[in-house]
């Protein structure tokens, strides 16, 4: 489907009800906007990425300012994605938040790599600036998941 002049890939039916939303809210004057790039369907590796854009910094900034050490950041960076996710839920229990702004846990603003329900094409990210969108959205099948 077509969604504010871009191409985004979903499941049929979530792309049905998604168009459906789209057209409801524009009788409102409200128009339905993909945010970011690749706000649909993406791939393993895509959420690897983002899960690591979020990581990477907050590791550096917990060391920088001395409530990591270096060698433990090193061994976390080194992890595979299940024993990452686990030893980032377990500096997040340390106060050491690794969410984008570090005051957050870091599922607020990216799903654990695997986690996704962009995978099986049943999420989409969209500019949620208006308070009436989650509303109809809702009256859709469309649910808001995070909240980053």
């Amino acid at each position: 489907m077509t969604l504010s002049g871009r191409r985004v890939e979903l499941q049929a039916p979530a792309a049905a009800a998604l168009a459906a939303a789209r057209d409801e809210l524009a009788t409102m004057g409200i128009a339905l906007q993909a945010r970011g790039r690749g706000p649909a369907g993406r791939s393993y590796a895509t959420s690897v990425a983002n899960w690591r854009s979020r990581l990477l910094p907050a590791l550096r900034h917990w060391v920088a300012v001395g409530r990591l050490s270096a060698a433990e950041a090193a061994r976390i960076r080194a992890l595979h994605d299940d024993a990452q996710i686990a030893a980032v839920l377990d500096l997040e229990d340390r106060g050491l938040w690794c969410g984008t702004r570090l005051d957050a846990t870091i599922l607020s603003s990216v799903a654990a790599p695997g986690s996704s329900q962009h995978h099986s094409l049943l999420a989409i990210d969209l500019v949620t600036g208006d308070p009436r969108l989650p509303g109809v959205l809702a009256r859709h099948g469309w649910h808001r998941t995070v909240l980053g």
